[in-house]
């Protein structure tokens, strides 16, 4: 159980993925959606990794969830049980117009694991999208961003890994928002940055550029 984040753009990150990676995130996505907004009776699952990473910045992820069903009619497939911004009880992806990012978003350590696991997963297809990934950093596990005692966020391996939590952003909201991805054409409108301490970097889809922004400065207290 995972949700891909190789970019910052979720636009980009939908475009990118293989067909069997890109179905299996429809669904990925929607089941943590689901478990977060259910914490009492899936504490279990909300207690996870995949999921705590997710925890509060819900409108966030139902957007990421979109990008994927969006790219996936695009390719010509069929979406059953989810629909792209469908408003019903029971599976609710209305995405809201301005969103906040999780604090962790943006953490380049983050973004070039997720690079460097697919390319080890299927490097004929993502060698060519990630040319300066090998996929040697990918050691058959995951870290997730999780936030620990004073606010801070650190990434956390599997206990099995016995790699010492790293942190990655400290205590703090981030206040970081970002407008809603036009997921018709892939193009992205402005970011509107708050009071976080994230440097963010905007993915050109077409071009594979990549543009610096701003850095965004925390408020001092």
């Amino acid at each position: 159980m995972i949700t891909f984040c190789p970019q910052t753009n979720f636009d980009a990150i939908a475009s990118c993925l293989d067909n069997k990676r890109l179905g299996g995130q429809r669904n990925e996505a929607w089941s943590i959606l689901k478990w977060l907004r259910n914490p009492v009776r899936y504490k279990n699952f909300v207690a996870a990794g995949y999921c705590a990473m997710w925890k509060g910045y819900e409108p966030a992820l139902v957007a990421y969830c979109n990008a994927m069903l969006v790219e996936w009619a695009r390719r010509g497939k069929k979406n059953d049980l989810l629909k792209p911004y469908q408003n019903d009880k029971e599976r609710n992806l209305v995405q809201e117009k301005d969103y906040e990012m999780p604090p962790w978003w943006g953490n380049e350590e983050l973004h070039d694991y997720h690079k460097h696991a697919l390319v080890a997963k299927l490097p004929e297809h993502y060698k060519k999208i990630f040319p300066e990934c090998d996929g040697s950093l990918y050691n058959g596990s995951y870290p997730w961003p999780r936030r620990v005692e004073g606010g801070a966020w650190v990434l956390r391996w599997p206990k099995s890994r016995k790699i010492p939590d790293k942190v990655i952003c400290e205590g703090g909201e981030s206040g970081l928002k970002r407008k809603t991805q036009d997921t018709t054409t892939g193009n992205v409108r402005k970011s509107e940055g708050g009071e976080s301490g994230l440097k963010r970097k905007t993915q050109d889809t077409m071009t594979g550029n990549v543009r610096k922004s701003k850095r965004l400065r925390r408020k001092t207290e």
